[in-house]
């Protein structure tokens, strides 16, 4: 259900607005043969990616040839059509810029804010991973809280939905220069991503992310709260190490006590023989005991 509500943003509504968008701009437009190069027979069956894909290729279909003059128009369009919608910008980019650098770096820029290009950066970083993670740095400084928060996104090394880097999940060491410009943004969607990025690295290099969050906490309120965030998923596993990082030391000194029913239910059903209870505090066992 929730993929249906999420492609169902790429409809007929839109794809009207963009006909009339772009026959503004572009006096040779044809509005028919646009609608039928998206609306084709499968058109009900296609994902959401899919159906982003197929508005992206079939505007190239349409629009100028030459690379930089489709992007004049799309500059015009674009900040007519937000959020998921807008995505079919910067994916544009992703599959006609490769081969036009310059343009496209500030056709990416120029998009995020209507929508995000964090998909879209990724095979840039393929294709030349240093000169992106430098272009990125330069982001990272930039005035537009959007853009600076792209820088940070589009290099995570699991971004979901994103085409994988694996040069980025080999070493997301690489990643450093952009989080320490960003570990104290003023904008709270820009810290959100940089704690998702260092969620992301705990998963590759648990012992460096969390040496690089130890080296900043306590010293900032707003960095201290993307700490706290990026070592989300290591406190929900009771890491010791992320638990003292917090204050949760080896001895709590607490006594607790808990009633259990062994009582089938329809998600647990018991079976006899022996168990084991297990006493765990700050993710470290405590004391075990066996009963029947």
């Amino acid at each position: 259900m929730a993929e249906e509500l999420r492609k169902s943003v790429f409809n007929e509504e839109l794809i009207t607005h963009l006909s009339d968008a772009f026959s503004r701009e572009m006096s040779s437009f044809d509005k028919q043969v646009f609608h039928e190069l998206i609306f084709q027979q499968d058109w009900e069956d296609l994902g959401l990616k899919e159906r982003m894909r197929r508005i992206t290729l079939s505007m190239h279909e349409v629009l100028p040839e030459d690379y930089e003059e489709a992007l004049h128009i799309l500059y015009k369009v674009a900040p007519t059509v937000g959020g998921l919608q807008g995505t079919i910008f910067p994916d544009y980019v992703e599959l006609y810029g490769l081969n036009a650098w310059k343009a496209s770096i500030k056709a990416l820029a120029f998009f995020t804010p209507f929508s995000t290009s964090e998909f879209a950066v990724r095979p840039f970083l393929i294709q030349d991973k240093n000169r992106m993670l430098q272009q990125m740095i330069e982001w990272a400084g930039d005035e537009n809280h959007h853009i600076r928060r792209l820088a940070s996104e589009g290099s995570r090394p699991r971004l979901p939905w994103g085409q994988s880097v694996p040069a980025l999940k080999q070493d997301p060491k690489q990643t450093l220069p952009i989080l320490e410009q960003l570990k104290c943004d003023e904008s709270l969607y820009v810290r959100k991503s940089v704690a998702n990025h260092l969620n992301d690295i705990s998963y590759i290099e648990k012992d460096w992310m969390l040496d690089v969050v130890k080296s900043w906490y306590g010293k900032d309120v707003k960095t201290d709260w993307i700490v706290k965030h990026a070592c989300r998923s290591l406190l929900k596993k009771g890491d010791p190490e992320a638990l003292s990082l917090f204050g949760y030391g080896d001895d709590p000194g607490v006594t607790v006590t808990k009633k259990h029913a062994f009582k089938d239910l329809s998600t647990r059903k018991h079976y006899s023989g022996t168990h084991t209870l297990s006493v765990i505090v700050n993710g470290v066992v405590k004391a075990e005991a066996d009963f029947d």
